[in-house]
């Protein structure tokens, strides 16, 4: 994320397309110093999004998380309806095949529902607290075997938000502890 617009700034990493990056971040920029920041801008929830092991911390503290089991059923939360399902997948390496569990994070609000897929495994659950007040995003933490992951998702769009600074080395879409 863009620190000073609030933006998604897209860098793909691979060879070659950075220049396309650069191209479409350059426009952007372009376009807000004629227009102003556009509304899908998450420039005012920029601190949560920056730090969400922080706000996670201050928001359990004052209530309890949603927790969202795997194969458990919908949970309902602060009008939202919670999954968090399992299924086979196969996969296959140096001729050996095999099948695992890959997760998949279901959300529905406001009429709409959405199915994340989830790329981490052994996910044992994901707790769920709503994001700032108008902001219209939950801040999940799932929990594996061995780590802790923070997400930020936007309930409406059902599309992962970005939660590193987009001048970090680690730029990513999940914030890891």
């Amino acid at each position: 994320m863009d620190e000073e617009t609030g933006l998604t700034v897209y860098g793909t990493g691979y060879p070659g397309s950075d220049t396309f990056a650069a191209g479409y971040n350059r426009e952007v920029r372009r376009y807000i110093r004629k227009h102003g920041l556009p509304a899908n801008s998450m420039k005012q929830w920029a601190p949560v999004l920056l730090d969400l092991a922080k706000y996670w911390k201050e928001q359990s503290a004052g209530s309890a998380p949603a927790a969202v089991l795997p194969n458990a059923g919908p949970v309902d939360y602060r009008g939202w309806r919670l999954a968090l399902t399992t299924h086979k997948q196969a996969w296959s390496s140096n001729g050996r095949q095999w099948l695992e569990d890959s997760f998949e994070f279901h959300v529905s609000a406001d009429g709409r529902s959405h199915v994340r897929r989830l790329d981490e495994r052994d996910v044992q659950k994901i707790e769920c607290c709503s994001g700032p007040a108008g902001s219209g995003f939950a801040v999940l933490r799932l929990t594996t075997v061995d780590r802790q992951v923070f997400y930020a998702l936007d309930v409406r769009s059902g599309r992962w938000l970005p939660t590193r600074p987009a001048t970090s080395p680690l730029f990513n879409w999940r914030d890891e502890q």
